[in-house]
């Protein structure tokens, strides 16, 4: 039994409270919705990179190429902030997602 929801420092972020009945139980259901500033949302443009992809040999070999193809490419930008932001990142992303695709397929 529940009587009580302890939230420490969440309850000045607390936007609503419901409680839901039903008809199987006699329990109900409390929902709470959290508005947390600053957090990052998860979704299509949240991304999170497997990590254990680092520890693949071959994956690590193939980086070590990638890495020196988008490293040749800073001269086409105007400072390494604006080529960090516009190329590096992106490629990094897209390579490790190519990455963790190919490997997941072999599994199956």
């Amino acid at each position: 039994r529940i009587d009580r929801m302890y939230t420490k420092n969440l309850s000045n972020y607390v936007k609503d409270v419901k409680v839901k009945h039903t008809n199987i139980s006699d329990h109900s259901c409390v929902i709470v919705d959290i508005d947390i500033p600053n957090t990052p949302k998860n979704g299509p443009y949240y991304w999170k990179m497997n990590t254990s992809l680092l520890e693949n040999k071959n994956i690590k070999k193939d980086f070590i190429l990638e890495w020196v193809n988008i490293k040749n490419s800073i001269s086409k930008y105007e400072n390494i902030n604006i080529w960090w932001e516009l190329c590096a990142k992106k490629r990094i992303k897209s390579f490790f997602i190519r990455k963790s695709k190919e490997l997941n397929q072999q599994k199956y």
